[in-house]
């Protein structure tokens, strides 16, 4: 609802005054990713400290407040912006912290599953604001927001659902986590393997709860069996000692100077940051933030209100994202050429959001979510987004600028170019993680030499 509001809105509020200057209209579609960038650099750090259950509940409350000021702003431009400024807050902590509860709950097999619902969530939300938009005014569709955010946070219990298992292995919540896994798994599942392959890639490993045997009195120079027990027993607390230690590491906070220098943090940090910067560079954000006014200059449709639910509905459906880089060029085409022929560009516009809500919607997420390790998940993903809504921000503000310069087909023609490269950059370096278990996607960037992609 949030990334669909500006779409609807923005006309009403040039209607009504309330948007006057082109700079305000560029401010208000893009301060959410300003809002975006504030959420995900504190995500990491909430992440950590009050559990990804809990940071998703809080995650909600800016958009309650932000909601509140549009719809009660009576025209003020300061409330509007200050509004769109605490929705994207919500955005940002929202995006990484849901798409690492899903990664972190999900048996492997399930994972692509419940990624896909979160996109169709998304996907969703989107089409109801374009669709409630068509009919009622910016305020209302506020309030709308508003309701969405505090009703659905009810209904669904939020609070009610279970931790992370592997954030509480991370805060050594053995028992708790079993009982968490067991919850989750079928049955017939055996938690305990899971547990180890957990325990074992975040340097946790489980102790024995009693303690080894001691030699008390007996005589160990004469005892060869009771020197074999000090023996043993100088092993064990050597194991001990050398596992506190790993357990104090494993539970620290990554620095930012560890995720660049150290392999198992920096090279997945390299295909995260990549795929959020082309998946911002491919265009999605300016469709959605001003889908109103591009139908509008195509001249395809009567009510570019309408038009606008059309594309929503459509992201729906699944095909291939190749279609994305096919359908920004038909649209620079469309656009150099001053087609009349609208129904190509609406056509395009459509098949593009279908290409996108198959791979470039859901999968950078997903992928960012799954190939870092528990220890440095929360702080590494904050920095993925962060950067995600930097590139969203730079892109929407300088939209209708770039639009009066270079012309409207120029910019689809850059954005077709941008999907081309995104199609390389998956090719070269982002690793396959289907069938994966989170535990192997790490052993894989800790192995990798020459290529992130090879194995």
């Amino acid at each position: 609802h949030v990334i669909g509001f500006s779409s609807p809105a923005l006309p009403d509020l040039k209607r009504q005054g309330a948007i006057r200057t082109a700079s305000q209209e560029a401010l208000f579609a893009s301060l959410m990713n300003i809002g975006g960038i504030i959420g995900s650099v504190f995500v990491g750090g909430l992440l950590d400290r009050l559990g990804r259950r809990w940071c998703l509940f809080v995650s909600v409350l800016p958009a309650l407040l932000g909601y509140i000021f549009i719809g009660a702003s009576r025209g003020s431009v300061h409330a509007l912006l200050f509004g769109r400024v605490l929705t994207g807050l919500t955005c940002g902590l929202n995006a990484a912290a849901t798409s690492i509860y899903l990664v972190e709950i999900s048996p492997t097999s399930f994972r692509g599953v419940l990624g896909a619902f979160n996109q169709l969530g998304i996907t969703i939300g989107i089409f109801l604001s374009y669709l409630a938009g068509a009919f009622w005014s910016y305020s209302a569709l506020a309030w709308l927001g508003c309701c969405l955010a505090a009703g659905l946070t009810l209904c669904t219990g939020l609070p009610s659902f279970p931790e992370s298992p592997r954030f509480l292995m991370q805060r050594r919540d053995i028992q708790t986590a079993a009982k968490v896994l067991a919850y989750l798994r079928p049955s017939h599942y055996d938690v305990q393997d899971e547990l180890r392959d957990i325990s074992a890639c975040s340097d946790d490993a489980l102790l024995p709860m009693t303690a080894p045997p001691t030699a008390g009195s007996a005589d160990l120079a004469g005892d060869p069996s009771a020197a074999g027990a000090a023996s043993s027993s100088s092993d064990s607390a050597a194991s001990a000692a050398a596992a506190g230690n790993r357990r104090s590491e494993a539970s620290a906070d990554v620095s930012l100077r560890e995720l660049y220098t150290r392999p198992e943090f920096s090279r997945p940090l390299v295909v995260a940051l990549g795929l959020m910067a082309l998946q911002q560079l491919s265009g999605i954000n300016v469709i959605m933030f001003y889908a109103q006014d591009i139908l509008g200059k195509t001249g395809a449709v009567s009510s570019p209100a309408l038009g606008a639910c059309l594309i929503g509905a459509t992201q729906l459906l699944l095909l291939a994202s190749l279609i994305m880089m096919l359908a920004q060029l038909t649209l620079g085409i469309f656009f150099a050429a001053n087609s009349t022929r609208g129904y190509v560009a609406v056509v395009s516009l459509v098949l593009f959001i279908i290409g996108f809500s198959l791979g470039w919607g859901p999968v950078p997420m997903l992928v960012t979510a799954e190939i870092f390790p528990t220890r440095a998940r929360s702080v590494a993903n904050g920095l993925a987004i962060c950067s995600s809504w930097l590139f969203s921000f730079l892109i929407t503000e300088t939209f209708p600028a770039l639009q009066l310069h270079l012309g409207t087909g120029n910019i689809f023609f850059l954005f077709s170019a941008m999907c081309l490269a995104g199609l390389y950059f998956v090719w070269r370096y982002v690793p396959e993680t289907k069938g994966k278990s989170l535990e192997d996607l790490e052993l894989h960037f800790i192995g990798t030499r020459s290529s992130l992609r090879s194995l």
